[in-house]
């Protein structure tokens, strides 16, 4: 491999540490000596699929009650940007600025506050009902948001994600009338058995010190934390969608004389071949030495552009082929990219598309190595797994990559590109 990650592997066991305190709070640590800057999170491993049917919204609703404090003008003259998030499987409380880091006493004095608002948070009567009242508004603005495609997007969500408990409408907001029937008693029980120790993870990167110190601090920090129990990790596996060919039509509400083909090929999560699905995506459909460029732009002059890639939500995954064409050619333009997938199953095609891809992204990979805070997503997807990081280990991705051979992409194209695919029309 042209490119020596030893160095890397080097850093990992120097500048980066992984502690397991005794309240059961995991503390990751990236160490950048002399950078002057840090940036950091607490993050809770449970969200909204750990609610109750009766009480959507409930952690959705903790979040903004955590990050909703009397502070806010003192975080702000530490440069701190707000910007709590809830998702299905975790809360996470950001300690960072606009550009992401913070001065390194800045970080601290925020940190202490976070912590303290998020593990001791007011419930009182008044900032209830207030957040109660935010809560409902996001709500309603976001179902009043106006998009001519709306109802199209949640027929074609409904077939991709339909037996896919996170993807529910109002799946971490709640709707209305849930908000409105969850109590200060609801709230104090959820926080009580959830927001402890054993769920939380704490990350830092940026300038800890030569010896780790500001590390050290912290962990002072969070020595008062309730250990409490370990919320089991929820795990679903959805069925296939389609586990056939599945064609599907939607007339386009604002009329035109092309069509938008989308087509979906289900992907499972955290595939080990990821490096290798990238490849075979990238030379299927992206750039102008892709299979699909040449066949349908520059033989048959069908389209201007397309695109593919991977997308998906937590625990349903797909490689998605899009383009734009003339109505009368739909049917023709499918038959290509079928053409072109075949092609990839029986090794038709020439190997220096995999060497252009390599020689193309091999920079961004080693350029993503070397950012800060790589050593820190390492060390926590080999930590915690992917599916609540949602990132990839880039350097065994960069690993995979280089090792991908001819019959590597044959074999992944015939395992994931198989007849179970669905083909949309909108025209």
């Amino acid at each position: 491999m042209l490119f020596d990650l030893s160095g890397l592997y080097k850093k990992i066991k120097c500048n980066g540490s992984v502690n397991k305190l005794p309240n059961g709070i995991t503390l990751i640590a990236e160490n950048v000596p002399d950078y002057e800057l840090v940036n950091g999170y607490i993050d809770l491993n449970v969200g909204s699929a750990y609610e109750t049917p009766e009480k959507k919204g409930i952690m959705h609703f903790l979040e903004h009650l955590c990050a909703t404090h009397d502070m806010n003008k003192e975080l702000g003259l530490m440069g701190v940007k707000i910007d709590a998030i809830t998702s299905p499987l975790n809360i996470s409380f950001p300690i960072k600025g606009s550009d992401n880091f913070l001065l390194k006493d800045n970080f601290v004095k925020a940190f202490k506050i976070i912590k303290n608002d998020l593990f001791k948070p007011s419930f009182n009567h008044e900032v209830i009902e207030s957040e109660r009242l935010t809560v409902k508004k996001e709500i309603i603005e976001r179902n009043n948001k106006f998009n001519p495609y709306r109802d199209i997007i949640d027929s074609i969500n409904n077939y991709l994600y339909g037996n896919n408990p996170f993807f529910k409408d109002n799946a971490i907001t709640g709707s209305k009338e849930s908000v409105d029937s969850i109590t200060i008693d609801n709230l104090i029980d959820f926080h009580n058995k959830f927001f402890v120790g054993s769920n939380t993870i704490v990350g830092l990167i940026g300038d800890l010190g030569p010896n780790f110190e500001l590390r050290d601090e912290i962990i002072k920090e969070l020595s008062d934390i309730l250990k409490g129990s370990l919320s089991e990790l929820i795990s679903y596996v959805p069925e296939r969608l389609f586990n056939k060919n599945k064609f599907l039509s939607f007339n386009n509400p604002q009329k035109s004389s092309d069509c938008n083909i989308k087509i979906y090929y289900q992907i499972p999560i955290n595939p080990v071949d990821i490096s290798k699905i990238n490849i075979l995506m990238n030379i299927l459909g992206n750039g102008f030495n892709s299979l699909l460029f040449k066949e349908l732009r520059e033989k048959e002059r069908l389209i201007y552009g397309l695109s593919t890639k991977l997308e998906g939500h937590y625990i349903t995954n797909y490689l998605k082929i899009e383009y734009n064409v003339d109505k009368s050619k739909k049917d023709f333009s499918i038959a290509c990219v079928n053409n072109c997938i075949n092609k990839l199953k029986s090794g038709d095609f020439d190997k220096d598309l995999i060497d252009i891809f390599k020689a193309r992204e091999l920079p961004g990979l080693i350029v993503d190595v070397k950012k800060v805070g790589t050593i820190h997503d390492y060390l926590k997807i080999e930590n915690m797994g992917n599916i609540n990081t949602k990132k990839y280990d880039i350097i065994n991705q960069i690993e995979s990559f280089w090792d991908t051979t001819k019959e590597d992409i044959i074999r992944v194209a015939n395992e994931y590109l198989n007849d179970n695919k669905l083909v949309i029309s909108i025209e």
